[in-house]
C-alpha cells in the first residue's frame, strides 16, 4: 500500500509540474497576444 501511495504521489508532483508548465506557457501566449493586438492597434 505504501508503495502505490509513493507511486501516487510522484504522479501528483508531476502533473503539478505540467501544469506549471502550461500556465507558463499560456501567459507568454497571452502577453505575445496582447503585444500583437497593441502592434496592430498602433502601427508605427
Amino acid at each position: 500500500m505504501r508503495r502505490k501511495n509513493h507511486t501516487h504521489q510522484q504522479d501528483i508532483d508531476d502533473l503539478k509540474r505540467q501544469n506549471a508548465l502550461l500556465e507558463q506557457q499560456v501567459r507568454a501566449l497571452e502577453k505575445a497576444r496582447s503585444s500583437a493586438q497593441l502592434q496592430t492597434n498602433y502601427p508605427s
